[in-house]
């Protein structure tokens, strides 16, 4: 018999065989309380909450939770909008999603004289014993072979830090991420710049080097890169840093999805739908059951750069797959009779899959812009190729807000060769922020118009033809430097100072070549080149560390030390061109964010994570602030 059935039948019901009394009960319990009148609540503004406290508590509330329903008392039923019964979100909780502080000690090497080697002893003896398993002093040190640990730490051109990074559980083996670098709290480090990080394991929680070992669930490594656009204003000192893209995940944290009633028939539906929904082509299923309540997800490659998406789009799945056009028309009906739930039916539409896409078509040109941004966000993840010229529009005249992330739903475009022709125009918008998203998209779709130039081991350089020459630098993810504009040169004549004068740039009026000098503060070696006046040459020059016997100039700089030097370069006029870095970028799109906020808009209506990585910080670096926020106290205390 149906729920349905028995919720509407009148008449007794034999028992059937091998089915309790209490059973029984427990049944008549769940459809009398399914049946009362409860106020609906929105189905992500519901669940986000929900997962969050599911993740702080202990397992064994949980556990007590599973226990008093077997013993028969209530069964647990979640308040939800009724069209959004039959979800999986609606009824079960992904566990262990929560970001994870993950941090370590180590150590900076390569620096001017600006380390310190202060540091509690039970702080020291931790990290000689970390540098001794990797080799240092040993015959497998390879360069660091002839010095002890302690020699090394001792070294005024090193420093202990702490090392902090946010990582997620699911994130495969061998994924990277960003990883913040800070001199150990109290130490006299003054500076980390031109230093690089040794390798450094990462556990889980704020390092104690009085507790026992944890497993290592990630290692950190890589220049550090300090921000020279907010050093000096008390944002950034520069005892603070990040290595980008500079952390290693080597052990995956599982991700389990709880059921809220326990059921073995219901746990292997819910396998079987996720199985159906992500197949895999490694023949690994995405689902696989535990038991009656429980069973793990393992993010397929497809997702293994945006696990916030595989999460949002497993909660979205319907359990029962039969059906599914007419459950896409309910949704969509539902998307225009009640515009606040757009953006929570959007997902439903994508968990549906391509059997959605007949009814959003007709919702692309919704006079109401929440039912038409969401059916398009949802058509263009399901790649339907006539949403095409729908986010053409959005990106061009819809709210300022809004059109650079409109430009990002092209890159799910990739069959369709008019939106490389759309994109290329963006280029030379005014708006810089447009002109970025618009490289992006055509990066992400491999355009041959993007050019990966010869760059350095460190960093990228991609060159873009743009009417409105500018430097684009990222800050995350992965270091690039992006130049934006045709042949552009060093003007003459051109001067600039950086680092007190340790490097200088110089050309007069007549002169073809450029002229660079650096003084490098650790072997007081001083470097020459002259170079043709060409921007990319600039950069690889100051990149390029030349080994002995090489003919191509080079000054050795790291990622961060060549941003810095850029910048100066155009703010002393030596290049006639915007400097536009990844903070800025994303600070604007805050303050549009603001001011598309001031006024109630039904577009913001249940914004979720996609609108959130569009218009914010990075999650994780908002996650590891929170995180972290007292973080020195308690390392303090250690002492």
């Amino acid at each position: 018999m149906t729920a349905d059935a028995a919720r509407n039948s009148n008449s007794p019901q034999l028992p059937l065989p091998g089915v309790s009394r209490s059973m029984i009960a427990l049944t008549r319990r769940f459809f009398a309380r399914s049946s009362r009148r409860v106020t609906p609540r929105p189905f992500t503004r519901m669940l986000l909450p929900a997962l969050a406290v599911a993740t702080l508590l202990p397992a064994c509330t949980y556990d007590a939770d599973i226990r008093r329903a077997r013993a028969g008392d209530d069964i647990v039923v979640r308040d939800i909008e009724p069209i959004f019964n039959g979800l999986i979100g609606a009824e079960t909780t992904i566990r262990g999603i929560a970001p994870r502080l993950v941090s370590g000690i180590g150590l900076v090497v390569g620096l001017n004289g600006t380390g310190s080697a202060d540091v509690p002893a039970s702080v020291r003896a931790r990290l000689e014993d970390q540098m001794t398993r990797y080799g240092v002093g040993t015959a497998r040190g390879g360069r660091l072979a002839d010095v002890s640990p302690s020699e090394l730490i001792n070294s005024p051109n090193t420093a202990v830090v702490l090392v902090q990074a946010v990582i997620r559980p699911g994130q495969p083996e061998g994924s990277t991420f960003d990883v913040r670098v800070s001199a150990w709290p109290n130490s006299s480090t003054t500076s980390l710049e031109g230093g690089r990080l040794y390798t450094t394991e990462l556990r889980r929680g704020i390092p104690d080097p009085n507790a026992p070992d944890t497993p290592a669930l990630a290692e950190a490594r890589g220049d550090v890169y300090l921000n020279p656009f907010s050093q000096g204003d008390g944002l950034a000192p520069l005892t603070v840093g990040r290595v980008i893209a500079g952390g290693d995940i080597i052990e995956t944290q599982p991700l389990v999805l709880t059921l809220d009633n326990p059921s073995h028939a219901r746990a292997r539906q819910i396998v079987d739908a996720i199985n159906s929904r992500f197949p895999r082509a490694d023949r690994l299923p995405t689902a696989i059951g535990l038991d009656d309540e429980s069973l793990e997800l393992n993010v397929p490659p497809g997702f293994a750069s945006d696990i916030d998406l595989f999460i949002q789009l497993v909660r979205f799945t319907r359990v029962n797959r039969a059906a599914l056009s007419e459950w896409a028309r309910r949704y969509a009906d539902e998307m225009v009779e009640r515009p606040e739930l757009a953006e929570d039916l959007s997902w439903a539409l994508r968990g549906i899959g391509p059997a959605a896409i007949p009814v959003l078509r007709p919702l692309y040109d919704h006079p109401d812009i929440g039912p038409r941004v969401a059916a398009i966000r949802a058509g263009a993840f399901l790649q339907d190729p006539t949403v095409r010229p729908h986010i053409e529009r959005l990106a061009t005249d819809g709210p300022v807000a809004l059109r650079a992330a409109a430009i990002g739903l092209f890159r799910l475009l990739r069959t369709d060769p008019r939106v490389s022709t759309f994109l290329r125009a963006r280029l030379d918008d005014e708006d810089p922020n447009i002109r970025v998203a618009a490289y992006e998209a055509l990066r992400d779709l491999n355009d041959p118009l993007v050019v990966r130039a010869v760059g350095t081991p460190d960093f990228d350089i991609h060159l873009v033809p743009s009417n409105n020459p500018t430097l684009y630098v990222t800050q995350q993810n992965a270091p690039i430097v992006v130049i934006f504009g045709r042949g552009l040169d060093i003007e003459r004549p051109a001067f600039a100072e950086v680092w007190d004068g340790r490097l200088l740039l110089n050309a007069d009026r007549n002169d073809r070549k450029v002229d660079l000098m650096y003084r490098d503060p650790l072997t007081r070696r001083v470097a020459r080149a002259s170079i043709d006046p060409s921007l990319v040459e600039l950069v690889r020059t100051l990149a390029y560390d030349p080994k002995p016997g090489d003919i191509e100039p080079g000054l050795g700089l790291n990622y961060s030390q060549t941003v810095r030097v850029l910048a100066a370069v155009v703010d002393n006029g030596a290049v006639d061109a915007a400097f536009f870095p990844e903070a800025d970028r994303l600070r604007l799109a805050l303050l549009r964010a603001r001011d598309l906020g001031s006024t109630p808009r039904p577009e913001l209506a249940g914004e979720t994570l996609e609108d959130m990585r569009t218009l914010n910080e990075p999650p994780s670096a908002a996650e590891l602030a929170r995180q972290t926020e007292s973080a020195e106290q308690q390392l303090n205390d250690i002492r």
